[in-house]
């Protein structure tokens, strides 16, 4: 797609693809091209605008969170916190979103999310 961008995240998101599948898988295909297809399912259906030259996916996808955690009872006072410390969420937030947490979780967990995030969407 034209709008698509390149960023950094996807060296990230196609190596996490390229580890988790077999070296062939059902139809056929060999583990790269079905990785290839997989980040093309991803970037293009699931989060069509987060790899744009606006981000704006991921973009209200961290001020969702960041509305999430202020409102949330047990985390009301992370923000106070974060924002003593000269720390803005959206800083690390931008990166787990975009990197679809596989840097910022242990390999099993982020497995666990991304199994959820591609049956349920």
């Amino acid at each position: 797609s034209p709008q698509v961008g390149y960023t950094q995240s996807l060296n990230f998101l196609a190596a996490f693809l390229l580890l988790q599948l077999p070296a062939r898988v059902e139809g056929g295909l060999g583990r790269e091209e079905a990785a290839f297809w997989l980040l093309e399912c991803v970037i293009e259906r699931l989060l069509p605008s987060y790899f744009t030259a606006q981000l704006t996916g991921v973009l209200a996808d961290t001020r969702t969170l960041d509305a999430l955690v202020a409102s949330h009872p047990q985390l009301h006072a992370l923000p106070p916190h974060l924002e003593s410390l000269g720390l803005d969420l959206s800083l690390v937030s931008t990166q787990w979103l975009m990197l679809g947490f596989v840097t910022a979780l242990p390999s099993e967990t982020a497995l666990r999310v991304w199994d959820l995030f591609l049956s349920l969407g």
